[in-house]
Order: structure tokens, then sequence, then C-alpha cells
């Protein structure tokens, strides 16, 4: 990933990328294609980014470090499904008033290919108690094929696990609070769990700060 313009400042927002090839080829050069890399940061800025596909997904968090400190993630691992759908829907609904999405319209990050090899699975859950293991998961990202791959299963389980108490906090808000919160975040995640609340009814939901995909 390259980042190649500094955003407005928030209390939290995402970056979603835009998908570049993995390798350059030089039109001007004889030379075979050649990976990217970190030295090629000017040349992705200034040519390959306008070249690209959009990121479906979320991507590139950004936070205050207190509200980093007020969450817990668990087991959960980075770069893998849920991961990313679960730490939006804890700084959107609990953490940060006026959450931030970048889409890839914006051009603040790239990533070379998108092959997704971490992601191949052949595993059929369809039937199977293991599948309301992980029901309880705050955003279970389930595979569009139906297949799952090890790492996207172990990690929705270990979603399943921090977001015990959120279905309680939503439907009897009775001072249960999902796992994913530390106890420090408590107060502020109930002040714009609240402040959500209310824009929703009055259907004043909070804009995002910037284009959506």
């Amino acid at each position: 990933m390259a980042i190649v313009a500094r955003p407005t400042l928030h209390e939290a927002f995402q970056i979603n990328r835009r998908t570049v090839e993995r390798d350059y080829h030089d039109s001007t050069s004889e030379q075979m294609p050649r990976p990217l890399t970190s030295n090629d940061l000017e040349l992705i800025e200034k040519e390959i980014i306008n070249n690209y596909t959009h990121h479906p997904g979320s991507d590139c968090f950004v936070m205050r470090k207190d509200l980093a400190d007020g969450i817990n993630l668990g087991d959960l691992f980075l770069g893998q499904p849920p991961f990313a759908g679960v730490l939006k829907t804890v700084l959107q609904k609990f953490m940060s008033v006026g959450y931030g999405v970048y889409s890839s319209k914006v051009g603040l990050t790239c990533h070379m290919g998108d092959d997704r090899e971490w992601d191949l699975g052949g595993l059929n859950l369809t039937g199977t108690n293991k599948l309301e293991l992980i029901e309880p998961c705050v955003h279970p990202n389930k595979p569009p094929n139906g297949l799952w791959s090890d790492h996207r299963y172990q990690n929705t389980l270990n979603c399943a696990i921090i977001s015990k108490g959120y279905e309680t906090f939503l439907h009897q808000n009775n001072g249960t609070y999902p796992r994913f919160l530390k106890p420090n975040a408590y107060h502020r995640a109930m002040e714009v769990f609240h402040v959500g609340e209310r824009e929703r009814k009055n259907k004043k939901i909070m804009p995002s700060i910037c284009c959506k995909a």
C-alpha cells in the first residue's frame, strides 16, 4: 500500500484503496515488466494510480490513539475477513461521531495486485454447527461463493467471541457491553451510540466526510 496524500484529520476514518497492477511496463522501453516496489511511490502517484479498479470493502483505518485504546480486538487478526467490517462497525456505532469514508475515487492509497491467494478455500459449512458458532459475529462477511478458507472461518470465530454482548446491548441496553469494547470506552460508546440512534430516527444520518464508492 502506498499513501500518496494526507486527508483532513478526523476522529476516525477509512481510506479505500485503488487496486493497480502489480507490475509496471514502460511503454517507451523494451525492458520486461517489473514488480512495483516502495521505491516507485513517485511513479505510482503520477501515473500508475490513475489506472485502477475500485476496492469494494473497507481499507486503511485511521483513528485517534484514545479510540484505539478503547477497542478490544481479542484474537482477531488483521488483513483477513471479517476484520475490516468488524472494526468499521465498532468505530461507526460506538467510537466516532461523523465517521469518515474516503472512497477509491479520491485516490489516497493504492494496492499492487489483488490475487487474494490468502482467501482461497473449499470448506462448505452449510448445515453444520460451525455456522451457528460464528453467528454472533457483528460482521460475519461470508464468502460470496459459500466456500470458506480455514483462515476466514477462524477469524470469523474470533469475531464471534469478541462480539458477545452485542445483541444484548442493542435490544436491552441494560449495561451489558460487547466484548470488543474495553471498560474505559463504555461511557463514550454509550454517547456515540445514542447520537447515532437519534440521527437514524430523525432520518438524518451523519454524512460521510467524502465520496462513498
